[in-house]
């Protein structure tokens, strides 16, 4: 009975936590400035929480409603130092959503904007202004009866500040001066987005999404033009990858009502059909990330007998080329994984309810098995536009993923997790701390039992499930379990100190964490249901101890921690509410762990480290290179400070196994080799009986030379006749677990369809995902290139969308710039 009264709090969770995120989504901030919001029912998830720890929680858990006025916390309080804690409580702000936007480089200048939304419309907003570092906020008054809606920094300077007026008059407020002073735009339109150019400091674009209009501006949105009407998709060009920075790709409405691909020199004002070759697409389908350009084309599939959509790639800007998958299915729905390391690592959810993680050529164009059965979102997610696949790239490793294998009994759980090293070219189990947190065995070992990482069904609990920085080389946070798989009752907080080769359990989970001072510091926030005090945690010994740190002598819900983009400082900041005579009010604490932390960091607590796969031998090389990091010794307790540079150096490696894939036609098998499964069928077109082709493609990023790989890259004769093709897997039978859990998860789905059609209207059509999806939440960041700003969504639903971004292109090549694809609300 416990049991199952845990999965109906646990369904009961999933229904509200979705439909939060849902709602969040649906308004993610492009702007590079970090957003937060908060429900009234944000407390459920604590409950179901406690309930999956089998606790029992009081009637009194609850700050109470008829809560007493609050009252400034003392300076005198223990633990409390004014240096260390500013608290700044917004009264009489009705706003249930914020954004916080960090300007100038080295300033102290921070905006606050809160807003409060029926449906789309703003009701009510209000900006603040603080000059010392988020200590204290003043109200900024713009002009008669405006209502700012949002906030856009200039990727470049960020000095320079565009404020949309969401009231019914067509406004923009601009200032140069960090907010300081503010001039009045008339426009004539009403801006949903404003992105600026990422190379060019005074080009800016601006979207329209009740016209469906894009605009640009080349005097930093002081006067604007209309590119084109009928836009469902745009992005800026990509730093160092596109020759002319001044160009806008989108996709629009023709004169023919199809849909097809353009370029918009801004500077030069010319517009043209970008590949004529590729003609009309499907809309919502194009993506520009890095050297590659994706979109749809509608096909008919004689095989099935059906219209398939089917993806179509452009490398380096060059015509569009089909895109060829070696498993004959249908393909039902795309999500972009990673782009950023020379090649593409897609997921496709087939029509058996299998969804495989496939990784391309260097062209993009001829993908290759990587993981299959790969735990992803239940049908109806993909179909709303909101999928999410439990693949993640860890940030400040080469080549290196983890990821979570669906369930074989139902596919509505997560099994256990893997880990790759090689770029996908072979996966592992995780290996389990052989310690608990107090010293005790463990009694886990590989192949029986291993570590596995909660992922997205931690973040559907409201915990930062998997945590990596590029500015803390190796540092991996996340919340899981040791055992034979994946359990959602028993999760605890690991940390990684070496890229996921070895975990130390490190305490119980928390809602956030975040990394800040290149890995010195990791933060975590406290359990929201803390009563009259207020604590959140810290480590400065890469989670190996932790200190409580109190923050309020009241009952605060703490929404999110936030920190300044590309978390190099030890400042933190704490967005949170708390009941005022039955109202939320936002509470803002500022944390400078820089009076908490006893020094700063000297040359003897440094070491160099070198990234590695542990399974390529003795060489210790990533990707066929030895890459060393200068990095903090993990028991020595000081700070890098914002000055620190993360030194790296760079040689290469002999090649081995490790730094080649399985190449097109070709899968990998148990023994590590790779078998033909499918013909290379543009090989054989012009009548010949045989293909010659190699069983092996080196990674694309890959940067060994000499030892193996002559041989890897040798040359095979295949016959060119009939279907070598990878079988479909047969549909799995329905289990009683499918049939208990699956159908409670597919009446609550039903709910949220219902729900979104009442909230909106319908499906969130103008979604990146409801045709060709793309990871939200890497850490590279989704939006413009704004190393310093790329926009976070910071929500109740916790860690579900952050971004983690690095301005050092140095540490490990190519950025990754997912450009915009779809319109941001208020």
């Amino acid at each position: 009975m416990a049991e199952y009264r845990k999965i109906i709090l646990l369904l009961i969770a999933f229904l509200y936590t979705v439909s939060s995120s849902i709602f969040l989504q649906e308004s993610q901030d492009r702007h590079g400035s970090l957003d937060f919001s908060f429900n009234e029912e944000d407390d459920l998830t604590d409950v179901v929480n406690e309930v999956l720890k089998g606790s029992r929680m009081k009637r009194d858990a609850f700050p109470s409603t008829n809560a007493t006025p609050l009252q400034p916390p003392s300076v005198a309080n223990p633990g409390r130092n004014n240096d260390v804690i500013s608290e700044s409580v917004l009264t009489n702000d009705p706003g249930f959503r914020g954004t916080i936007a960090y300007l100038g480089r080295n300033s102290k200048v921070v905006m606050l904007l809160t807003r409060r939304l029926n449906r789309t419309v703003i009701t009510s907003s209000i900006l603040y202004r603080s000059v010392d570092d988020g200590r204290t906020f003043q109200k900024v008054s713009l002009a008669t009866g405006a209502k700012p809606s949002f906030i856009s920094v200039s990727t470049i300077d960020r000095n320079r500040v565009l404020i949309a007026d969401g009231s019914t008059r067509k406004r923009l407020y601009y200032s140069s001066d960090g907010g300081h002073s503010f001039t009045t735009v008339s426009i004539s339109f009403t801006p949903t987005t404003i992105l600026w150019n990422p190379s060019m400091p005074s080009y800016v674009i601006a979207y329209a999404s009740a016209t469906n209009s894009l605009y640009s501006s080349t005097n930093y949105g002081q006067s604007w033009n209309l590119v084109k009407n009928h836009v469902t998709r745009y992005f800026w060009a990509i730093p160092k990858v596109d020759t002319d920075q001044s160009v806008v790709f989108l996709e629009a409405m023709g004169s023919n009502n199809q849909y097809y691909i353009y370029t918009q020199s801004v500077q030069r004002n010319v517009m043209n059909i970008f590949d004529s070759q590729i003609g009309q697409i499907l809309p919502y389908s194009l993506v520009v990330s890095d050297q590659y350009l994706f979109a749809y084309k509608s096909e008919y599939d004689p095989q099935n007998s059906l219209s398939n959509e089917t993806i179509y790639v452009s490398y380096k800007r060059q015509s569009f080329k089909k895109a060829h998958f070696p498993i004959i299915d249908f393909h039902q729905h795309h999500m972009i994984m990673d782009t950023s390391e020379g090649q593409v690592y897609l997921a496709v959810n087939h029509r058996s309810n299998l969804t495989n993680v496939y990784v391309s050529d260097v062209t993009g164009t001829k993908f290759t098995l990587t993981l299959d059965n790969v735990y992803d979102a239940p049908e109806v997610f993909w179909r709303l536009g909101r999928p999410y696949v439990d693949f993640y790239k860890v940030n400040s490793m080469l080549g290196t993923y983890i990821a979570n294998k669906a369930s074989p009994r139902s596919r509505i759980l997560p099994s256990y997790t893997l880990i790759t090293y090689d770029a996908g070219g072979s996966w592992r189990r995780l290996k389990a701390p052989s310690v608990d947190r107090n010293g005790n065995s463990t009694r886990c070992s590989l192949p029986t039992c291993s570590l596995h990482l909660s992922m997205s069904f931690g973040r559907l609990l409201g915990y930062d499930s998997l945590v990596s920085s590029k500015s803390a080389p190796g540092l991996i946070v996340a919340t899981g379990n040791y055992g034979k798989s994946i359990s959602f009752f028993r999760r605890n907080t690991f940390v990684s100190v070496d890229g996921g080769i070895t975990w130390k359990e490190a305490q119980d989970p928390y809602r956030d964490y975040i990394i800040q001072d290149y890995g010195s510091l990791i933060v975590s926030s406290g359990n929201s249901l803390q009563i009259n005090k207020t604590y959140i945690q810290y480590s400065c010994d890469s989670g190996l101890n932790w200190k409580k740190l109190l923050i309020a002598n009241h009952s605060l819900y703490i929404v999110n921690l936030l920190t300044e983009p590309g978390q190099k400082t030890l400042v933190t900041t704490v967005a949170g509410t708390v009941l005022v005579n039955r109202t939320r009010q936002w509470v803002i604490v500022r944390l400078n762990f820089t009076a908490l932390l006893p020094r700063m960091c000297k040359a003897s607590d440094y070491f160099n480290w070198s990234a590695s796969d542990p399974f390529s031998g003795k060489n210790k090389c990533l990707l066929g290179q030895k890459q060393t990091f200068r990095i903090r010794k993990q028991d020595s307790c000081c700070y890098n400070g914002k000055y620190f540079q993360l030194f790296t150096q760079r040689a290469s490696c002999v090649c081995t196994r490790e730094d080649f894939q399985c190449n097109y036609g070709f899968q990998p098998v148990s023994t590590g080799n790779c078998t033909i499964v499918a013909v290379d069928q543009s090989a054989c077109d012009d009548g010949s009986s045989n293909f010659t082709t190699a069983k092996y493609r080196k990674v694309p990023s890959d940067k060994c030379k000499g030892g193996v790989e002559k041989g890897m890259l040798k040359l095979y004769t295949f016959p060119c006749k009939g279907d070598a093709l990878t079988p479909v897997p047969p549909r799995r039978k329905p289990t009683n677990l499918g049939l208990y859990v699956g159908l409670p998860v597919g009446i609550l789905a039903f709910g949220i369809v219902l729900w979104v059609f009442y909230r909106y209207g319908s499906p969130n059509r103008s979604s990146p995902y409801t045709r060709l999806a793309r990871l939200a939440g890497d850490d590279d960041g989704e939006g413009p290139s704004d190393d310093d700003g790329a926009e976070r969504v910071i929500a109740s639903t916790r860690s579900a969308f952050k971004a983690d971004d690095f301005d050092d292109d140095e540490l490990l090549g190519s950025k990754s710039n997912i450009g915009p694809t779809t319109p941001a609300n208020a």
